[in-house]
């Protein structure tokens, strides 16, 4: 197997998952779900317990594993076509939870933070509307009400399925890799 050091970005295939992302509605539907469990008046604190999240995670039905050094939970991997997708919850500053998704095929990768994609398709997707403002998006926080975080992760894993299920069907083409 290749070192995930050695694995190259892939601009073209990047964007071609951001038009993905922006044609199926996947983006429309992120904002939704940032708008849902958006906590406005958010403090820096010491955030979820880290293990117990990675449980609430598995209580949907889904695999995560804990890298705690980096506030970093991987979750809803799978290989589809070859190509191995993850999607990542990247705990910040004042407990704000940024939502990534990548893929590799052992030689190429792509995926980036769903802001990002969402910047990179409306420059390339005539109906989705580009960011704004200094935060140019809502942002996901954790607010100490561990009820609602279980409802938000159950939704985030749900949504980690949607972007599978558009992989399966728009990026079977894309190049096979080592995997």
């Amino acid at each position: 197997m290749v070192g995930i050091e050695e694995i190259k970005p892939d601009e073209a295939l990047f964007d071609r998952l951001c038009v993905m992302f922006g044609k199926s509605g996947l983006i429309e539907r992120y904002l939704e779900l940032a708008r849902r469990y958006e906590a406005p008046d958010r403090e820096d604190g010491p955030g979820p317990n880290m293990k117990n999240l990675v449980k609430i995670i598995q209580s949907h039905h889904a695999n995560a594993k804990l890298f705690g050094k980096w506030r970093v939970i991987e979750m809803c991997s799978e290989t589809i076509n070859g190509w191995w997708w993850t999607g990542k919850l990247v705990m910040k500053r004042y407990n704000v939870i940024e939502i990534q998704f990548e893929g590799h095929n052992g030689i190429l990768g792509v995926g980036s933070n769903l802001s990002h994609i969402w910047g990179v398709a409306s420059r390339l997707v005539p109906d989705v509307q580009p960011p704004s403002g200094p935060l140019p998006y809502p942002q996901i926080a954790y607010d100490n009400d561990e009820e609602r975080l279980d409802r938000m992760m159950g939704e985030i894993v749900r949504y980690f399925d949607e972007v599978k299920d558009v992989i399966r069907r728009d990026l079977a083409d894309f190049p096979k890799g080592t995997l």
